[in-house]
């Protein structure tokens, strides 16, 4: 049995602490804020509670990857998925596509719209379930090696090339146009990295994880899975501290022997998971003369992935009414994804939104504080952090009224529906959180940057594991998961 200490209680280390301890493990978890949860939390704003980062989760039904991982941690009697009716709405300029929930719907549905590209989407389909069904089991976890790498390895070149090559060049060995390849491409926008960079193999991946196997949410949002990771890491005798920061991971001859906390004291261990992001492990916590010059290099090659502003609507009325019946929409000013991302690298104002609806779907939600909304767009971060107080209320005010603006041109009437708002900011989810520029998704993973990002997540020291979003599993509550558990089982 080891005594293993947990820093940072979000999704990753909530659920690393709960699999120590259901290993037997002894277990203590770390957490600087008052509450856990990281991103996977709500909050109140009068009558109405807004869900913090909960949009859509893959993988959700039954023998799937993420209810499988909700069974492991022995959840499955408290945390329930939903599935959506449908996939995005996508608003590009005044064109409006509806996406169906169902994979062959879907396609079928495409192929319709637009009749010029059938071939096309023939051949993409047929090419997406080539490899991606080989690709999906290499990443489930549950699929043992020699299960998943015999029939991996005659794929190898084509995953070593799908890796390098970006989603807009495959893309457009199907299509010519750029509306209907801006359409598939939104199971990948949250990520907030344009086609041209982002890599094919991690588009396939979200696509199929998302579009063939379904689209889904929690029952009673992020908040509910953060609340019954909790109270299992509790109830299985976890210590857990909260308001108490990790300040120093003490080495000796090259080992984790102790962790010392905001009010001085070393907690010993044998081992560590951090559960929070990877620049402040490697710069603050451990410190970077115990890396060699050449991880440092590595690590500096990698940037924090997109950084959001989020405006939280309370309304009087059921979005349905105002023509927001669907679970989630997609918003953005033309079909060119690559363009409308440029321009938010160097601007405070969103140009690409989604609008998420969480009552349409959820009924929980609804009966938790009434009906919201949650408008979330791609912004620069810098620019919130460097602005003095006065003119950082101003631009939040100012960033309000232009994101609503833009969203009642799609859905009006919402004005006079609004009782209350509330817009968070990189500024905000930098405090918060920790992670540089406030990123919501760990590390920005682009065409070619796989390797470095492996590289990276391995801790030089050997009794150190991380176990977060910031790991080459990437963000979203069900890769944080996994990062968390998939550390914990690697600790004997």
């Amino acid at each position: 049995m080891a005594n293993v200490v947990v820093i940072g209680a979000g999704l990753g280390g909530l659920a690393s602490g709960v699999r120590l301890l259901q290993r037997g493990h002894c277990v203590t978890l770390l957490e600087k804020e008052p509450r856990v949860g990281g991103y996977a939390v709500s909050f109140r704003r009068q009558k109405f509670t807004f869900d913090l980062a909960l949009h859509v989760v893959p993988a959700g039904g039954p023998g799937q990857e993420f209810a499988a991982m909700i069974e492991t941690l022995g959840l499955s009697d408290s945390v329930r998925f939903i599935r959506l009716r449908q996939g995005f709405r996508v608003h590009l300029g005044d064109s409006l596509f509806q996406m169906p929930g169902d994979y062959d719907t879907l396609l079928e549905s495409l192929t319709l719209e637009f009749p010029a590209e059938e071939k096309g989407i023939r051949l993409f389909r047929h090419d997406l379930e080539k490899y991606a069904t080989v690709y999906a089991r290499l990443f489930d976890h549950r699929v043992s090696g020699y299960r998943s790498i015999p029939p991996f390895i005659p794929k190898i070149p084509a995953f070593l090339q799908h890796s390098m090559l970006p989603t807009r060049t495959y893309l457009q060995r199907f299509f010519h146009d750029e509306r209907l390849m801006a359409i598939l491409f939104q199971p990948a926008v949250f990520m907030g990295i344009p086609m041209r960079d982002f890599p094919t193999v991690n588009f396939m991946m979200m696509f199929f994880l998302l579009m063939k196997n379904g689209m889904y949410t929690i029952a009673g949002g992020g908040q509910k899975l953060t609340d019954c990771l909790r109270e299992r890491f509790l109830q299985l005798g976890g210590t857990l501290l909260t308001n108490t920061a990790a300040k120093r991971i003490i080495i000796e001859r090259k080992k984790a022997v102790a962790v010392r906390v905001s009010d001085g004291r070393q907690l010993p261990c044998d081992a560590i998971i951090g559960g929070n992001n990877l620049p402040d492990m490697v710069n603050n916590l451990i410190g970077q003369a115990s890396f060699t010059a050449g991880y440092r290099r590595n690590l500096e090659t990698l940037k924090p992935s997109i950084s959001v502003v989020a405006l939280n609507l309370g309304l009087d009325c059921s979005p349905k009414k105002l023509g927001m019946d669907c679970h989630i929409a997609m918003v953005f000013p033309d079909a060119d994804i690559d363009g409308c991302f440029d321009k938010q690298t160097s601007r405070i104002e969103p140009l690409g939104f989604s609008i998420t609806a969480p009552g349409n779907s959820d009924p929980e939600c609804i009966a938790q504080g009434g009906h919201t909304l949650s408008l979330i767009g791609g912004t620069a971060p810098e620019m919130w952090l460097a602005v003095d107080e006065a003119q950082y209320h101003r631009e939040k005010e100012r960033i309000s009224r232009e994101l609503l603006a833009m969203a009642a041109a799609r859905y009006p009437g919402l004005r006079e529906h609004i009782v209350i708002s509330d817009l968070a900011t990189p500024r905000t989810m930098a405090r918060y959180t920790g992670n540089p520029l406030g990123a919501i998704m760990g590390l920005n993973c682009t065409a070619g940057t796989h390797r470095h990002i492996l590289k990276a997540a391995k801790m030089p020291v050997t009794n150190v594991l991380m176990g977060s979003a910031w790991t080459n599993r990437l963000g979203g509550f069900m890769q944080s998961v996994k990062s968390g558990i998939l550390a914990a089982e690697r600790i004997q």
